[in-house]
């Protein structure tokens, strides 16, 4: 009797220690999830697409539209070229440019248009006669009386000259027969050989500018 009453105590005694090593562990592994949940941090790219969106929409601004050339343009600049064709007229070309963009456009001018419009022979005659007496006193310096009467119609016909360019309004072919008067003037109160054929070729090189203005002049009024 006394050895069942101590099995049955031995077997309370067991079942008891099981009871609380269960519990135990239970309260282990409780303990133990606790600690991971703990640990686990939020995913920082967690909706990062739908902040980002959000973000992007709220924070966007409208875009000017820019011009991708606009460094390479500037202010439109004009020029001319003249071709002087076979059958001797003359082809007038224009180009307009601002950087970008090029228009060209061409007139082409008759030689007997342009020669009826102003610029005839007797238009030129006191720019080539005040050439063709600065030329001669050029050449002979030594005689000085004669380079000295050469000079001195050089000089009227310079003024000739520059009272025809200032009734054509062509300033440049003014300022030039001026200038030959000036030098040819010099020359005829010179009694230096020297000094004359230094003035006459001045004055030589001053009437041949004054033409080639004065036919530049009389083309540009062609193309008006």
């Amino acid at each position: 009797m006394k050895f069942i009453l101590c099995l049955l105590m031995i077997s309370a005694f067991l079942a008891g220690c099981n009871q609380e090593q269960k519990e135990g562990s239970q309260q282990k592994s409780n303990d133990d999830l606790a600690i991971q949940q703990n640990n686990i941090q939020p995913d920082p790219y967690e909706n990062s697409s739908s902040t980002y969106g959000s973000n992007s929409t709220s924070n966007d601004e409208p875009v000017a539209n820019k011009d991708p050339l606009a460094h390479l343009r500037h202010e439109p600049v004009t020029t001319e070229e003249e071709i002087q064709n076979l059958d001797g007229s003359t082809t007038i070309r224009t180009t307009t440019t601002d950087g970008v963009n090029i228009s060209t456009s061409e007139k082409t001018v008759t030689a007997n248009s342009y020669g009826s419009n102003s610029l005839s022979s007797s238009d030129r005659y006191a720019f080539e006669e005040a050439y063709n007496y600065a030329r001669k006193a050029y050449r002979g310096p030594d005689d000085v009386e004669t380079a000295q009467n050469y000079l001195k119609k050089a000089m009227n016909y310079f003024s000739d000259a520059e009272r025809y360019a200032n009734n054509l309004q062509c300033q440049r072919a003014a300022s030039n027969t001026s200038d030959g008067y000036s030098y040819a003037k010099k020359g005829y109160h010179s009694d230096s050989p020297d000094d004359i054929e230094s003035y006459a070729k001045k004055a030589m090189n001053y009437a041949e500018t004054a033409l080639n203005e004065l036919e530049d002049c009389a083309l540009k009024l062609q193309r008006k």
